[in-house]
């Protein structure tokens, strides 16, 4: 697939360095002026010769709204694809284009053979917990600590740092359901222990439960704005908690929305033994 058109946006293929350096005045719009991590046109050239993809979304009156990049490589002895940066500009998030990027990725990795895409995102960022677990159905299967540096470059990262859950994309419902089916569905809601206390710690005593529940806040951003000491407790109990979870092996099964606080809850379940 070469192309695909709504009534309000289109997503194609870039594949000039004039299209390349699009890329970069996407970024500057999403997350500043800081060029430290700006794809260079010369790299995304490089990156379409080996498989990689670079594709972007444009307005009807041809504006540069949104892109996704990435590449292929190995993961654990198995061929991936690598989502690497996905962006839209502020004035046109919240009309599904971020989801349509990824679709669009999707069927280009399919075409190539490749059955999963890997990637990342800040675990506290429950905007996009929802769209990459709930939505996408992506699983997160690793937890990274300051996956890429301290995060003093980047105003999103800047106090809590880099955290990333790394996240399997199958392509293919059946490798999904092999994958999940080594796992205990989670139980009612009223059921699934909280592991996130009021005042921000990690309780580690529950270590048995078919399932649990992580907790983030609605929005950290706005948190660090507002009580940035609030913002890095929940990143240092988070972090426990999900590296607690993890070794245990179990898996984040699902996401649920607090309709009340618009807090999110990663619900986590325990593997069948």
């Amino acid at each position: 697939m070469s192309r695909v058109s709504t009534n309000r946006f289109t997503i194609r293929h870039l594949s000039t360095y004039e299209e390349y350096r699009l890329v970069g005045g996407i970024q500057k719009e999403t997350w500043g002026e800081d060029p430290v991590e700006y794809l260079s046109p010369t790299l995304l050239a490089v990156t379409s010769k080996i498989g990689g993809i670079i594709a972007a979304a444009f307005s009807d009156e041809g504006e540069a709204i949104g892109f996704v990049y990435g590449l292929p490589g190995i993961r654990e002895g198995v061929d991936i694809h690598w989502s690497h940066m996905l962006a839209v500009i502020p004035s046109w998030r919240g009309h599904g284009i971020g989801r349509a990027l990824k679709n669009f990725q999707k069927d280009f990795v399919r075409n190539q053979g490749i059955r999963r895409i890997n990637w990342t995102y800040d675990p506290l960022e429950a905007v996009n917990a929802n769209l990459n677990v709930a939505r996408l159905g992506a699983i997160p299967v690793e937890y990274a600590c300051d996956l890429y540096g301290d995060g003093t470059f980047s105003k999103l990262s800047r106090l809590i740092g880099t955290d990333r859950l790394i996240v399997t994309w199958f392509l293919h419902d059946q490798d999904r359901q092999a994958f999940l089916s080594r796992y205990h569905q989670p139980p009612p809601v009223k059921n699934i222990k909280q592991v996130i206390s009021k005042d921000l710690s990690f309780r580690n005593e529950v270590t048995e439960a078919p399932a649990i529940r992580i907790r983030v806040p609605a929005n950290i951003q706005q948190m660090k704005a507002q009580d940035p000491d609030a913002a890095v407790a929940w990143r240092a109990a988070t972090r426990l908690a999900f590296q607690h979870y993890f070794e245990l092996d179990y898996t984040v099964y699902d996401i649920r929305l607090d309709s009340y606080t618009k807090e999110v809850d990663y619900i986590l379940t325990a593997p069948i033994l």
